[in-house]
């Protein structure tokens, strides 16, 4: 790696994430809430107000979102896990907003190429699929990150389990974000990992929740 400490950043659809790297070691971190409905400006400001604690400290970023990389451009998968008004100029607003050259990634995508250089996949052929507020995934193959022609290479969460029935995602039907909704139909938790716990500890209304 060079010299001097990189700025990392996840937005997701439930929180954001930043850390402060160098030579393969997170020395810092902070977690916020994200603002869901407040829009990308708010968030790439956000992501520079909250990286001036460690200001001087690192010399580049790399961003990694919930939705769809594309010439640089953002744009939302699903607006049920995070809305976008349409294509985002990401790469020059945050490159403007913090000063130091950015790179970007859907998260899942780099979730799959972290697990391969330095996780359980290192040194093979692996499929990633991540279950948090909505389904993403990524493939690598050949020692490549596949991306695919439309950006959406390893997104299982996209396709739909019913062709011949209602046009209704896979995350739909199975995220973190259904898990809350499903606890606040059945006039229990609204939180997904409350949901979880709740069945790991046998209760039938959170059990009937995983299995389904």
């Amino acid at each position: 790696m060079a010299e001097g400490g990189t700025l990392a950043i996840d937005l997701g659809g439930s929180k954001m994430l930043l850390a402060l790297v160098e030579a393969g070691r997170v020395l810092a971190r902070m977690e916020v809430p994200t603002a869901r409905m407040a829009g990308p400006e708010v968030w790439v400001a956000q992501m520079a107000d909250l990286a001036q604690v460690w200001d001087g400290r690192f010399v580049r970023a790399g961003i990694t979102v919930t939705g769809l990389i594309k010439d640089n451009m953002w744009q939302a998968l699903n607006p049920e896990t995070l809305a976008l008004p349409g294509w985002f100029p990401l790469l020059q607003a945050a490159k403007a907003a913090l000063g130091v050259p950015v790179t970007l990634c859907n998260d899942a995508q780099a979730a799959a190429w972290g697990e391969y250089v330095q996780g359980a996949g290192q040194g093979r052929d692996i499929v990633f699929l991540t279950i948090s507020t909505g389904i993403g995934g990524g493939v690598v193959l050949g020692g490549r990150l596949l991306q695919g022609r439309s950006g959406l290479a390893g997104h299982f969460g996209q396709t739909l389990p019913q062709p011949e029935g209602p046009e209704m995602r896979f995350e739909d039907r199975a995220s973190g974000r259904w898990t809350a909704a499903e606890g606040v139909r059945a006039g229990k938790s609204g939180d997904a990992r409350a949901v979880f716990a709740a069945a790991a500890e046998g209760q039938a209304w959170a059990d009937e929740i995983v299995q389904t």
